[in-house]
């Protein structure tokens, strides 16, 4: 039986290995625009299209990291994790909003989410 905390796991490995795949393709050739993959893993692990998710509202984004009523901070790390790695801004501001909310309620949030807060806001 697949339970609630199954399925989260499983939209977190799907972000962390769409992450880890568009890092080394980045490493390989930084110039190379990768919103493509990064659309469909983000339409894979949450069910929203990334234009839809870079023209909604922060209350909206928030929601599409909620998992059995409550906000899951992992799903949305490992979210914004990807979405600092798109070069629309739309995406970056986003990110920023996970990253802070995250942080907000008290989750686990990379080392250095403060920087990184700095880079997607500059």
């Amino acid at each position: 039986m697949i339970t609630s905390r199954d399925f989260v796991m499983r939209q977190i490995q799907q972000l962390v290995q769409a992450l880890a795949t568009l890092l080394g393709k980045r490493l390989e050739d930084p110039d190379v625009d990768y919103g493509q993959e990064v659309e469909a893993a983000v339409e894979a692990a949450i069910g929203m299209s990334l234009d839809a998710l870079r023209e909604a509202s922060r209350d909206d984004v928030l929601a599409a990291c909620r998992r059995n009523g409550s906000f899951n901070a992992e799903v949305a790390v490992a979210l914004a994790d990807l979405l600092s790695a798109d070069q629309e801004p739309t995406s970056r501001i986003r990110a920023a909003w996970l990253y802070e909310e995250a942080m907000r309620v008290g989750a686990a949030v990379p080392f250095d989410v403060q920087e990184r807060l700095q880079r997607l806001r500059g």
